[in-house]
């Protein structure tokens, strides 16, 4: 760990720092991009209330520094840079108003200079930073529930979804179209994981009428198929 970290940071806290990249080196256990987003946010909270510092400049970058040593490339956990830049957003423009940070700087975030000064002190500064990060766990949280609401908007009567593996979203999805909507689900299984066997198994469980196929066999019934409906693991700023 950098020893500038080790510096500014608890032990007990290095310890959970240590246990996160641990858990995103981890590839024996599935993760869903729910959880990363979830443990991500949490793990920065600790790190701002632990962490020495005094201005959003010093806190800034700590946390930049600490990001260097999560194995994201590794993990293809782009989610957790995704969460860290939208947490640099935040400090940002608590510190220096709502114009300091924009989304479209993607990547740049991590190698824009420090915060400019403000005198905001620390205590109201971190409480208007935790607020905010309030905020964005609860639009975490409620996001899969405002995805699941929507299904009976795009699901109709008697029409053949194709669906791929396993997604717990995808899954609750259908299962709440099925309330007030019969249709026939063909899941394809995705190997070599053959995570599809899950979904598959869990749809039917719900009254779903589903089919499992092989990967290779989505091509002979593509033509009778109504929608496609996967789910995602990033969505990427690039959509072409």
């Amino acid at each position: 760990m950098d020893s500038y970290l080790i510096n500014k940071v608890p032990k007990e806290t290095l310890v959970q720092l240590e246990e996160f990249s641990a858990y995103l080196k981890d590839h024996t256990k599935s993760k869903t991009s729910y959880e990363s987003v979830i443990k991500t946010i949490n793990i920065l909270k600790e790190l701002i209330c632990a962490s020495d510092w005094v201005t959003a400049g010093e806190l800034i970058k700590i946390i930049k520094t600490y990001s260097k040593y999560l194995p994201l490339i590794l993990s293809n956990e782009t989610v957790v840079s995704n969460v860290i830049r939208r947490v640099l957003k935040i400090i940002r423009e608590e510190n220096e108003g709502p114009d300091a940070a924009s989304v479209s700087e993607g990547l740049a975030i991590f190698f824009r200079s420090d915060s400019k000064s403000s005198n905001i002190g620390r205590n109201d500064l971190q409480d208007n930073i935790l607020n905010s990060i309030v905020e964005l766990l609860a639009e975490q949280e409620n996001s899969k529930s405002n995805i699941i609401t929507m299904a009976l908007e795009h699901i109709h009567t008697n029409e053949l979804i194709l669906t791929y593996g396993h997604s717990n979203t995808v899954r609750e999805f259908l299962l709440h179209g099925r309330k007030k909507r019969n249709f026939r689900v063909v899941v394809c299984e995705s190997g070599p994981s053959l995570k599809g066997h899950k979904m598959a198994k869990e749809l039917s469980e719900g009254g779903i009428e589903t089919t499992l196929i092989a990967d290779s066999a989505a091509f002979a019934i593509i033509h009778a198929v109504n929608k496609v409906i996967i789910g995602t693991h990033t969505i990427m700023a690039d959509v072409h």
